[in-house]
């Protein structure tokens, strides 16, 4: 259930942090390079819960 969620959110935030405003105010307040790691970090959470779900759909003994 939680995986949904966060699933269904995940995208929203890789678009709301990739938008060009969002991008323009972070280059002029110096805080692009954070953006962009955690935009990184964003992506590799949701590949390690698509792998996760794609391991639980192949043996429902794995656990989250």
């Amino acid at each position: 259930m939680a995986e949904l969620l966060v699933s269904a959110v995940l995208p929203v935030l890789f678009e709301k942090l990739t938008s060009g405003e969002l991008l323009n105010f972070a280059t002029q307040e110096g805080v692009r390079s954070k953006l962009k790691k955690g935009e990184k970090t964003l992506k590799m959470i949701e590949e390690l819960l698509i792998d996760a779900e794609e391991k639980q759909m192949k043996d429902g003994a794995v656990e989250m």
